[in-house]
């Protein structure tokens, strides 16, 4: 008797922890599938965060974009601008003669040439993406070691390019890499997720930049088809001198408060590029800087204040520098190289205490520079050395409103190179 009740309880033990088992093993998988629902409702609303990250980052540059279209001042059937390098005021007094020119003033100048070029011409996103890729690497390398950061931007050339190439490498910068991320897991997306959307912070900076070159014409590219020379002026404001009034008390006693200034200091950088391989009546030709006039004046701005009329009323700042070359260069400039350098100036305007005034800050600066036809073995020169094609001033009239008489035109030596106007605000 005792031996079934053994026997018995042992059965219902088994039976009991069999049954304990299962319970566990079906907990257990609950448990899983119910983590498993929460990782992946997890990693769907992590998902979601991003793509709504993701589109309004994608409309911030949209934005930007349309605010660029507006800087340029370009109508919609002639969407084209200049994306450039920045300046840098470091450059102020420097020049350089490179041994390549930028793929816009092919393009710029054959334009010019061509009315239906623009319309045959290819989309051009893929440099777009190039140049912001550059200057994203440009920018992170000055904010991680600003002090030993070897600026070498030559390399970023100028690109021209439509309104659609930029609205098209926005639309490549978000939806290329998602395409091809399903292949990897759900961590490689999001890394990539996550690589755009810092892609798109560094763009955002860098096209708010190229606005500013644009706005109110501070970049102005003009060409000369005849002989194939392209200049590009670009121009920004790097600062201002307020004066100090502290040894001079009548200025603070005088009622007349727009008899105080203020010097706003603008800097410039201008871009030679011979293109004659590409001119119809002018081929392999090597031209010589030997000097330049400039015409800075302040632009009256739409405020009806008194001090609008001192701005209309002020004579333009006129430097006439026929023979003493560009800062100190007489480059040698051959077909496919180019000349560039920066320099500056400054312009005073009323401080505007009284702030009921509208005081306008805005001014343009024109020009030409004087170029020479030269010889190609002609070596560049430096102010001080001898330069042979400064003798061709002895029958030429730097102050003629013309640079050649009609009947010597195919003999010209020396001619009047166009620049701008172009804004400085």
């Amino acid at each position: 008797m005792s031996f079934l009740r053994l026997n018995h309880f042992s059965q219902c033990e088994e039976v009991l922890s069999s049954r304990v088992i299962m319970l566990y093993r079906s907990c257990r998988t609950y448990h899983t599938l119910n983590k498993n629902d929460n990782i992946m409702k997890s990693e769907r609303q992590k998902l979601e965060r991003l793509n709504a990250v993701s589109t309004k980052l994608y409309r911030i540059l949209l934005r930007e974009c349309r605010e660029f279209l507006t800087s340029c001042r370009t109508k919609k059937e002639n969407r084209y601008m200049l994306l450039q390098r920045p300046l840098d005021p470091r450059d102020w007094g420097h020049a350089k003669l490179l041994s390549s020119i930028s793929s816009s003033s092919a393009f710029f100048f054959t334009a010019n040439l061509d009315s239906d070029f623009k319309q045959k011409r290819k989309p051009n996103h893929v440099e777009v993406l190039k140049f912001l890729e550059q200057s994203r690497r440009i920018n992170k390398m000055k904010q991680d070691n600003p002090s030993r950061f070897q600026k070498d931007t030559s390399s970023m050339n100028s690109i021209y390019v439509n309104y659609s190439d930029i609205i098209n490498a926005i639309r490549t910068m978000f939806r290329a890499p998602l395409l091809n991320s399903s292949d990897g897991s759900e961590a490689v997306r999001f890394k990539k997720i996550l690589e755009n959307h810092q892609r798109a912070i560094d763009s955002i900076p860098i096209i708010r930049y190229q606005s500013l070159l644009n706005w109110n014409e501070n970049t102005k590219a003009t060409y000369d088809s005849k002989r194939g020379l392209v200049v590009i002026a670009t121009s920004e404001k790097i600062g201002k001198n307020i004066p100090s009034t502290q040894n001079k008390p009548h200025e603070l006693l005088s009622p007349n408060q727009n008899t105080k200034k203020v010097s706003y200091r603008y800097a410039y950088r201008i871009r030679i590029e011979n293109v004659s391989h590409l001119a119809p009546e002018s081929s392999d030709t090597s031209y010589q800087l030997l000097g330049r006039h400039w015409v800075i004046q302040k632009v009256p701005g739409s405020g009806t204040s008194s001090s609008d009329c001192v701005l209309s009323n002020e004579e333009p700042l006129v430097i006439s520098a026929p023979q003493n070359g560009a800062v100190g260069h007489f480059p040698v400039i051959h077909p496919g190289e180019t000349f560039e350098y920066m320099s500056g100036c400054e312009l005073s305007f009323p401080s505007g205490d009284n702030l009921s005034e509208k005081v306008s800050h805005n001014g343009n600066m024109s020009g030409y520079f004087f170029m020479a036809n030269v010889s190609p073995d002609t070596p560049s020169a430096m102010l001080g050395d001898n330069v042979d094609a400064l003798h061709l001033f002895d029958n030429f009239d730097p102050d003629a409103d013309s640079d050649v008489d009609a009947e010597d035109e195919k003999s010209e030596a020396i001619f009047k190179l166009p620049v701008g106007p172009f804004g400085l605000n």
